[in-house]
């Protein structure tokens, strides 16, 4: 199956350990391991797309969310291979905003020895909230519990979190209660933000090296497939058009934020001239908007 395979965070000295994160070594061994021969930069992925001829073991190389790891640990090690990939980002950060989702990520990450620490400090702030009984009534259900189950990498633990932020609560309630935990432990949202993303000059590098600069939406909501099609358009077109003004080119690429998209997001993407869509997973129906991706934890040893 010809595929994308979708990479996220990376460690070094200057960023820290998130979880999934790949250091350098780890990153150049699944460069190895799938055979640089094999990955397609992505005009030409593109044009097979198009063409209808791409290869089974065809695999083009994506990053989501505009991080900053990226550029600082990956880019150098695609140079040294002659390798192009896709970069979807978010823009909204770029704007001057700060988008919790990822600053939340990190505090989870850095403050407490282990995600499932974060989870039960999350659940305990969340009951002291009138959200509680919804909160574990949702915890307990066989929905929660089989959230993701396609995602192997994924504990039962992380699934039943994913389900009660993604699913139960709206991203204000999630922010809320996560701000107060926050809050209660002094943590720094501002010091934390600067240290996250891609900035302009970064992206323009990027794309100054013949990497491929897609659209991920303005915010990254983790249900945007699942809003009015006016919101949709609104969110994508802000981050459409900041790319455009920033690199004085259309974007010919999406990846939809948590895979979550529908037909009217298709139908955007079309009027949007977009070429290319990706999934979070192997999953979609074959069409050109909807091409599989697969987490690099596929190709670890």
């Amino acid at each position: 199956m010809s595929v994308g395979v979708m990479f996220h965070h990376f460690v070094d000295g200057r960023h820290p350990l998130i979880q999934g994160a790949l250091t350098g070594d780890q990153f150049e061994a699944v460069i190895k391991r799938i055979g640089p021969d094999r990955i397609l930069r992505p005009e030409a992925w593109i044009e097979r797309s198009k063409a209808g001829t791409l290869r089974a073991d065809d695999v083009c190389l994506t990053f989501d969310d505009a991080l900053l790891s990226q550029a600082d640990v990956a880019a150098p090690i695609l140079r040294a291979y002659d390798l192009k990939a896709f970069f979807f980002v978010y823009t909204s950060v770029c704007e001057g905003e700060i988008e919790l989702f990822e600053v939340i990520r990190y505090f989870r990450n850095t403050e407490f020895p282990s995600p499932h620490d974060f989870y039960d400090a999350f659940y305990e702030a969340a009951c002291s909230t009138e959200l509680g009984e919804k909160v574990n009534a949702a915890r307990a259900g066989e929905a929660a519990l089989s959230h993701l189950s396609a995602y192997k990498f994924y504990t039962a633990q992380d699934r039943i979190f994913r389900y009660v932020r993604d699913r139960v609560l709206d991203r204000d309630q999630y922010y809320e209660i996560c701000t107060e935990l926050m809050r209660g432990m002094g943590y720094d949202v501002r010091e934390t933000a600067r240290r996250i993303w891609l900035d302009d000059n970064a992206i323009k590098a990027l794309d100054a090296e013949g990497h491929m600069i897609g659209l991920h939406s303005s915010s990254h909501p983790t249900n945007l497939g699942q809003w009015p099609r006016p919101d949709q358009e609104k969110e994508y077109g802000r981050n459409r058009d900041y790319l455009v003004n920033l690199l004085a080119k259309k974007p010919l690429s999406v990846a939809y934020p948590s895979g979550c998209y529908n037909d009217d997001t298709l139908d955007i993407m079309r009027e949007f001239g977009i070429d290319v869509g990706f999934l979070s997973d192997a999953g979609g129906n074959g069409s050109i908007l909807e091409q599989p991706r697969l987490d690099h934890s596929v190709y670890e040893s």
